[in-house]
């Protein structure tokens, strides 16, 4: 029997979780829940421009767009939550530039109260299956008479995207001098901002943000990230070392 596709957002007793067809791309229980953010951008109103952060107590996460949440009811099951700040949404609805807004904040086990259930520590809700994910890409992987470069693409535990790379040889010599054969560098994106990063690089929501990643910047083309960061002004965090 040809299995049907599951519906992009799905929410449920259990909690939130976001697919690309059949396959779970993240997801947060009710039960995890802490934390309940907006995050807005200067690209609307051409792309999306909000997005909710629903935050769980082991640093991973879920990011809903705006244009993906109202057909699935999101906000009436937050609203349930107690405290929740209704008017960070509306100051967040009319917000244009990069900004992000707390709607909510509590400790492990409060956030059941959107499924109208309270905390129970005799009877924990199982955990979810893992996401059906590539958690890496090789973006170059070369070598040649002036050495090797290596970068690659993955997710953090925590769901920060992180591209790292080394270049090993005569190249890294040549370019930063004798006392250096090894150049390590990495660019670290936070979970909250990959939404950003996915329209930049031309992809709908719920689609594949490594895979995106690998066609257009394997190879040679690889060196131009940082100027792609930089253009399309995605925070990013960038660390580097020369050594031998």
């Amino acid at each position: 029997m040809e299995e049907l596709d599951l519906p992009p957002l799905r929410i449920d007793a259990d909690g939130v979780r976001r697919y690309a067809g059949n396959r779970l791309l993240e997801g947060v229980r009710w039960a995890d829940l802490v934390r309940v953010t907006i995050r807005t951008t200067d690209q609307g109103p051409i792309t999306e421009d909000m997005f909710w952060v629903l935050h769980a107590q082991d640093g991973t996460g879920c990011v809903v767009g705006s244009e993906l949440s109202p057909g699935q009811g999101l906000l009436a099951w937050l609203q349930r939550l107690p405290g929740f700040d209704n008017q960070a949404v509306i100051d967040a609805s009319s917000c244009t530039e990069d900004k992000e807004f707390l709607c909510w904040q509590g400790k492990p086990g409060d956030g059941l109260a959107a499924a109208g259930l309270e905390a129970s520590p005799q009877a924990p809700l199982p955990a979810p299956p893992p996401p059906a994910i590539p958690r890496k890409v090789s973006l170059r992987d070369e070598r040649d008479e002036r050495g090797t470069r290596h970068l690659e693409a993955s997710f953090t535990d925590g769901g920060d995207l992180l591209l790292a790379g080394q270049d090993l040889g005569r190249g890294v010599s040549d370019f930063f001098g004798e006392g250096g054969s090894e150049y390590e560098f990495a660019w670290s994106v936070k979970r909250t901002d990959l939404p950003r990063l996915l329209q930049a690089l031309g992809g709908a929501p719920g689609a594949d943000l490594l895979e995106l990643l690998a066609a257009r910047f394997t190879g040679p083309a690889a060196a131009g990230i940082q100027g792609f960061l930089e253009e399309h002004r995605i925070p990013a965090e960038f660390w580097s070392r020369v050594g031998d």
